[in-house]
């Protein structure tokens, strides 16, 4: 097939993506209503955490939370990925397109409601936590929260801090393609925490 003709097929099926997409309620309608409400309370469990030194636990909490229950919830969208599916099957035996074709339209036709979602959730939970207060963090937070539910199963190292890691596989190249590094790196970068004065219970 000649190049013009794969992308008029790419721009044809992506369109076509798009459009089902978006007449589908369930598809991401739904979830970015789903996504919001997420946000609150998730904004209302850690609202302004603070810069207190006591508060570094609970905004690593705050990351673990958006990082793991955010990106999870993403699967659902799959009862509608399965019905494509179907429609692929058919389209396939037919001879209209591939497996690489099918990828790239769904990618392509997905990024404005990732997006979107990335953009309304991190809106209410980033604000009413109060994090970073740099512009320049907020948006590295949309796009960290938009890469990471693009990529639901992409490789994550928690809780491990970079030096204390294998130096072979782990740390390279896994810790420095693991979303969740700059997830964190975000937030804590150039903030400073009042002194250790805190009162511990016995």
């Amino acid at each position: 097939m000649p190049q013009v003709g794969v992308l008029h097929h790419l721009s044809m099926f992506t369109r076509r993506s798009f459009l089902n997409i978006t007449r589908d309620i369930g598809y991401y309608w739904l979830r970015i209503f789903v996504y919001f409400m997420l946000s609150i309370i998730i904004g209302s469990i850690y609202f302004n955490v603070g810069t207190k030194y006591n508060s570094i636990a609970a905004r690593i909490g705050c990351m673990a939370f958006i990082g793991k229950f955010l990106i999870f919830m993403y699967i659902g969208g799959f009862p509608s990925f399965i019905e494509e599916i179907k429609v692929f099957n058919h389209e396939k035996q037919n001879g209209y397109y591939g497996p690489i074709m099918f990828t790239l339209t769904n990618t392509l036709s997905s990024i404005p409601y990732l997006l979107l979602i990335s953009l309304i959730s991190t809106s209410v939970f980033y604000n009413m936590v109060k994090l970073h207060p740099s512009f320049d963090h907020f948006i590295f937070f949309v796009l960290n929260l938009f890469a990471s539910v693009t990529m639901v199963e992409s490789l994550m190292i928690f809780f491990k801090l970079a030096n204390e890691l294998p130096k072979g596989f782990w740390k390279y190249p896994m810790h420095y393609i693991a979303f969740q590094t700059y997830l964190l790196q975000g937030d804590f970068q150039g903030l400073e925490f009042d002194n250790n004065d805190i009162f511990i219970p016995l």
